[in-house]
């Protein structure tokens, strides 16, 4: 797992190496889903659920107390409508665990991530530990490629020496 000292330098190192295990994060696998923000601030204890429904509706359910929003697909990510706030995103992964945003722009001081996790598979979990899920989406895919080539060369040995 690499060390870094945030969620976006994690996003960075992480998302090139897990996003071909992903679907295609614009479809529309992310509906109807409580999926658990996940921020780096080590003071933030909040419970934040996220749900884009069918209808396009976003509710945000911070703590229990529900506010409401709109969302909507557009060429290559999202429109985000919460209050004053109208967003432009772009989906950069989706599986069944993580639904990661990417905010179009240069982000001056702010995250240019917004990071989701279903909430059955991060409850309880800081975000450091919910990174490492995300990393082992890679880990796992990378073993399997290795025993994989491994019983390749086996079965050439063995091709090879019953040849001989």
């Amino acid at each position: 797992m690499p060390n870094c000292k945030s969620l976006d330098e994690y996003l960075d190192t992480i998302l090139p190496k897990v996003k071909k295990y992903g679907e295609n994060a614009n479809e529309l696998g992310f509906l109807d889903t409580r999926w658990l923000e996940i921020r780096d601030e080590d003071s933030y204890h909040e419970t934040v659920l996220h749900v884009f429904t069918q209808s396009g509706d976003y509710l945000i359910i911070n703590d229990g107390n529900i506010t409401n929003g709109k969302w909507g697909q557009m060429i290559d990510g999202f429109q985000i409508a919460h209050g004053i706030e109208n967003q432009f995103f772009e989906g950069v992964f989706l599986n069944e665990d993580f639904f990661i945003l990417r905010k179009h722009g240069r982000q001056k001081g702010k995250s240019k991530y917004r990071c989701y996790a279903r909430e059955e598979s991060v409850r309880g979990l800081d975000w450091r530990n919910v990174m490492e899920l995300l990393f082992n989406i890679y880990r796992a895919n990378s073993q399997f490629s290795i025993y994989l080539f491994g019983a390749l060369i086996l079965i050439v040995i063995i091709v090879v020496y019953s040849l001989l």
